[in-house]
């Protein structure tokens, strides 16, 4: 189903709002985050039927989604891993 592009933006603009910006930059700082939270939330637009029927419990159902998708953790120990010096012996 398609959706009207207003529908869409004023759905990332509550999304913004329900989420604050803690939230959001965790989203922001790894990709494979970044990439499960609108699969995540168009699930659930599909399944309300409309972006507007999105609840608030399903806006944080898709960050956590995403951040099974790629744990805080793992963003943590991947960028540790960047930052060691390589010895050669890798």
């Amino acid at each position: 189903m398609t959706y009207d592009q207003k529908q869409i933006d004023d759905l990332y603009l509550r999304v913004r709002q329900v989420l604050g910006p803690e939230a959001s930059m965790t989203l922001a700082r790894a990709r494979p985050r970044l990439d499960a939270f609108p699969a995540a939330l168009s699930r659930a637009v599909r399944a309300m039927g409309s972006p507007e029927k999105v609840t608030d419990a399903q806006v944080f159902g898709a960050l956590e989604i995403a951040h099974e998708v790629f744990p805080v953790e793992l963003e943590v120990i991947s960028g540790l891993h960047a930052q060691s010096p390589r010895t050669g012996q890798d």
